[in-house]
């Protein structure tokens, strides 16, 4: 998030189990193929075992004011290689933008 780079925010984790009054509380969910491929029960060759192809993701960020619901923002993504994938950094960015940018859901509510 803070790679947004999104005036007037500061991003910070919070520790334990508490929730902060003020927080964006974000979702990852793999969805299923859509792709109708064929499944192979035989043994891969180790240059089909990388993990090359691309996984559909929802992310979804809910953000709270004063510890109340006020609105979410979703997007799916492809990603390809894990926690470190530059696809899943840019969309992490963009629904950060479309969450809390001047032209973002949260400019929606407050006017």
């Amino acid at each position: 998030m803070a790679q947004a780079g999104i005036a007037g925010w500061c991003f910070e984790p919070t520790g334990g189990g508490a929730s902060a009054r003020d927080r964006v509380e974000w979702t990852f969910r793999l969805n299923p193929y859509a792709g109708g491929e064929v499944r192979n029960f035989g043994r891969a060759v180790a240059s089909e075992r990388s993990f090359t192809a691309r996984r559909p993701v929802t992310i979804e960020a809910r953000l709270y004011l004063n510890g109340e619901y006020q609105t979410l923002v979703e997007k799916q993504a492809d990603i390809r290689g894990g926690p470190d994938d530059p696809g899943l950094a840019s969309a992490v960015v963009s629904v950060t933008e479309n969450l809390l940018d001047p032209s973002g859901a949260y400019q929606a509510i407050i006017r």
